[in-house]
């Protein structure tokens, strides 16, 4: 079994686009990072977490044209976070840097495997698909939700106050840091980082699939239009995909946020964000 990219867009919500996306034949996955809370970038590159999503990239594209599907999916990403460990370390000194000050990514992947798909995650990235050749649903959840919710209900709150955008956002920088803290943490959230803690929490889980099977991976900046903005349910999204092609939604989501700048009728912590979306076909 092979796995075709039929469709995929990947846009900056701002200045830097920090979502990566990559396939062989035999693999699909997306990264999408969130830079650290240093005052400066010590890697390279525009930012620091789309230094680190690019060299998770490189890393997992190495281990997937060599090994195909025969390196568990956990054991690939704590070598992926070794290896990059050790790059950054080249980059700068990270001694007495604590792990959730330094960037982070979530990471899904579908690989085609004997009878169906391998679907992985690690974070808020989302695979959408058949599961059980049932109705399509998403695969993949993160403890990072419930913490984005409670952000933006307190951005919410600010706003109600009067504030400005800019000012929720500077009023929520406390809850913000405090709960990057929660990284990799039990009581928090697991994802993808130089510190590979969260490796072993990756999500993964083999499904029934024939041929002529989508699947849709998204990052949450992109699926959007279901959980903020209500346009789709998961099975929807994978419909419309399919039908009018990724750009498309993408336009649309863009839309919506061009109506709403200051995330007053949906609230959210910034009004656009990076959005990757990849539509892939088992052949």
């Amino acid at each position: 079994m092979r796995l075709e990219v039929v469709d995929a867009v990947s846009q900056a919500g701002v200045r830097h686009n920090e979502d990566i996306w990559g396939a062989t034949a035999q693999a699909a996955w997306i990264f999408d990072g969130a830079t650290g809370i240093w005052p400066h970038n010590r890697f390279g590159g525009p930012s620091e977490a789309a230094w680190l999503v690019a060299q998770g990239d490189a890393a997992l594209r190495r281990r997937l044209e060599a090994d195909g599907t025969a390196t568990p999916v956990r054991e690939m990403l704590a070598q992926m976070a070794e290896e990059t460990l050790e790059a950054a370390r080249l980059a700068c000194e990270l001694d007495g840097v604590a792990p959730h000050e330094l960037p982070s990514a979530s990471v899904a992947m579908v690989r085609a495997v004997a009878g169906g798909l391998e679907l992985s995650n690690l974070g808020d990235c989302a695979v959408v698909c058949r599961l059980d050749r049932g109705p399509a649903r998403r695969y993949g959840s993160s403890g990072v939700a419930k913490l984005d919710a409670r952000l933006h209900r307190a951005i919410g709150e600010h706003l109600d106050r009067g504030l400005s955008l800019a000012e929720a956002q500077a009023e929520a920088r406390g809850l913000i840091l405090r709960h990057r803290a929660l990284m990799n943490c039990p009581r928090g959230y697991w994802i993808y980082d130089l510190s590979g803690r969260g490796a072993l929490h990756a999500q993964v889980r083999t499904v029934r699939a024939r041929a002529g099977e989508l699947v849709l991976l998204v990052t949450d900046g992109f699926y959007r239009l279901v959980d903020t903005y209500g346009r789709y349910d998961w099975p929807g999204l994978l419909d419309a995909a399919a039908a009018h092609g990724v750009a498309r939604l993408c336009q649309e989501l863009r839309d919506i946020e061009a109506g709403d700048p200051e995330c007053r009728a949906y609230r959210r912590n910034k009004p656009r964000d990076d959005a990757t979306a990849v539509l892939l076909r088992l052949t």
